[in-house]
C-alpha cells in the first residue's frame, strides 16, 4: 500500500515552468506579483489551443517565476485530457508583469520529450503506470 501511495504522488499531471520576468524597462520584476496565461498549442506555434490556464504568481529576488502547468485555473480544456500522442505541441506563455491580465510579453516554444518519457513509452510497466494515472489504483 505504501508503494502505491508513493506512485500516485509521483504521477501528478503537471509540468514545472520557470521564467525570468522583466518589465517594459527591461528591469527584473523582483518579488512581485505577475499574471500569467499558459497555453498548450497543437500542431504549429500558432495552431489550435487545446489547453489554457491562468496563474497569479510571485517572482523571487532574482525575478524567477516558478509555476506548475496543469495546476492553474483552467480556461480551455483539461490538462490530463491533452492527447499527447497527437503532437507536436508548443507551450505559449503570456505575462503581465504588473500582476493583472493585460498580457504584454509572449513566448512560444516546442515541447520536447524528456528521456524518462521516451523510456516509459516502451517500459514493461507502461500499462500499470497508465492505470495509476487514470484511476489512481
Amino acid at each position: 500500500m505504501k508503494s502505491s501511495a508513493r506512485s500516485r504522488q509521483l504521477l501528478v499531471a503537471a509540468k514545472r515552468y520557470q521564467a525570468v520576468i522583466r518589465n517594459g524597462s527591461n528591469s527584473l520584476v523582483q518579488e512581485g506579483a505577475v499574471g500569467v496565461r499558459i497555453s498548450i498549442v497543437q500542431g504549429t506555434p500558432v495552431g489550435t489551443i487545446v489547453y489554457q490556464e491562468n496563474h497569479t504568481a510571485t517572482t523571487n529576488l532574482n525575478g524567477l517565476l516558478t509555476l506548475e502547468v496543469g495546476m492553474g485555473t483552467a480556461v480551455v480544456g483539461s490538462f490530463p485530457s491533452i492527447p499527447w500522442e497527437n503532437g507536436p505541441y508548443y507551450i505559449q506563455s503570456e505575462v503581465d508583469p504588473t500582476g493583472g491580465s493585460n498580457y504584454s510579453i509572449t513566448t512560444t516554444s516546442q515541447l520536447l520529450a524528456v528521456p524518462y518519457a521516451l523510456h516509459a513509452k516502451t517500459s514493461s510497466d507502461a500499462a500499470r503506470i497508465k492505470t495509476l494515472i487514470y484511476t489512481g489504483f
